[in-house]
């Protein structure tokens, strides 16, 4: 996903502006898996701000060795893979300063970059961090996971208004499916963590 600074930022606003009746806040500190460098702001960005402390762990944040340029990046206006980076570090900053939120960085490659598919070295270096997390609170940790969503249509409805307003068909994810699942999978070993799922935009 690519997005301009003054759009994610906005974003992030109106996801931390008070709503009429907003979703409980949680009364443990918040731990949100970021894909990318975008996803916590703009899918989360009202949990972390009614949290009492989040911390985001952006898992696809770090530019390919050697320089790529993949067609998204062509798509995005950026030269090439450090250039997409770099400015998606700009705007992750833009976008959450004023919250009360701390970041971290898995420091993976997004899977546009990858040439074989991800390593199993990848899956345990994030429920290793995961599984820090959970030591750290003594158990009380709280953790948001992307719900690796996608918008394919498979209902009648959904066809329709696609149909309706030309809207594309979105499918999930592989970077949000891969951090979604190597979450749960570890569930059963990761110490009384307490795991919510959040839908991601524009999904």
């Amino acid at each position: 996903m690519g997005s301009l600074p003054h759009e994610t930022e906005a974003v992030a606003q109106r996801s931390a502006a008070p709503r009429t009746n907003p979703p409980p806040s949680p009364a443990r500190p918040v731990r949100v898996v970021s894909p990318h460098l975008d996803d916590a702001v703009l899918s989360a960005g009202g949990l972390m701000a009614r949290s009492t402390g989040a911390l985001v762990l952006y898992v696809c944040c770090s530019a390919p060795r050697p320089i790529q340029r993949t067609g998204w990046d062509r798509t995005c206006g950026v030269d090439d893979s450090d250039h997409a980076v770099r400015s998606r570090l700009f705007e992750d900053r833009r976008a959450l300063s004023g919250l009360p939120v701390e970041r971290e960085q898995l420091g993976l490659i997004e899977g546009q970059y990858l040439v074989s598919g991800r390593p199993q070295a990848d899956a345990d270096a994030l429920v290793a961090r995961i599984s820090d997390w959970c030591d750290e609170s003594g158990g009380d940790a709280l953790i948001a996971v992307p719900a690796g969503a996608g918008w394919t249509g498979h209902s009648l409805w959904s066809r329709l208004s696609r149909t309706r307003w030309l809207l594309p068909a979105i499918p999930p994810h592989p970077d949000h499916l891969f951090a979604r699942d190597a979450v749960l999978d570890a569930l059963p070993d990761l110490r009384d963590a307490e795991v919510w799922l959040y839908e991601e935009l524009p999904y």
